[in-house]
């Protein structure tokens, strides 16, 4: 039996760095400017604004967030946040103008504090259930790398686009 949990511990490893690489693949980034000012006709101080609901709305929901994560487990905090991510994608596309545009940053980044320190704690957990927490800064290091090259590679591509 204990075999059964040492791989299903095993298998969180590759599933957080896959999920961590997706969720910082954002081909839209070297447009998203653009995208504001073109399709709903923002002026720059708008788009400043619309981004600033996305790190105002990351202070204020990182803590009850991180609640969820410690109260529920790792795995229902990210999955709500890959649904409120979704949803967030959704009203991006939908949004008619400037107020709902901000409020759907804001709730994109609800989503994304919800897995801020869900996709890292569950890393570290599988490996402490496994006795190997002891790779944890090696495997933490490799993993915002991957999130800095996903972003990048993501980046590039979208520009390309």
């Amino acid at each position: 039996m204990r075999f059964l949990f040492e791989r299903s511990y095993r298998a969180n490893i590759p599933k957080v760095f896959l999920y961590q690489f997706m969720l910082g693949f954002l081909l839209f980034l070297p447009f998203w400017v653009i995208f504001l000012q073109r399709r709903l006709d923002l002026s720059i101080t708008q788009v400043t604004l619309v981004d600033v609901a996305f790190w105002f709305g990351m202070t204020l929901t990182e803590i009850p967030t991180g609640a969820v994560a410690d109260t529920y487990g790792r795995k229902l905090s990210i999955a709500i946040g890959l649904v409120t991510i979704s949803i967030a994608t959704v009203w991006f596309a939908l949004a008619p103008g400037f107020w709902w545009m901000l409020l759907a940053n804001f709730l994109w980044s609800t989503g994304f504090t919800f897995d801020s320190g869900a996709g890292t704690s569950l890393l570290y957990e599988s490996l402490k259930q496994l006795g190997e927490e002891g790779r944890y800064a090696e495997l933490r290091g490799y993993l915002d790398g991957m999130n800095f090259a996903s972003v990048g590679l993501a980046s590039l591509i979208g520009g390309l686009i």
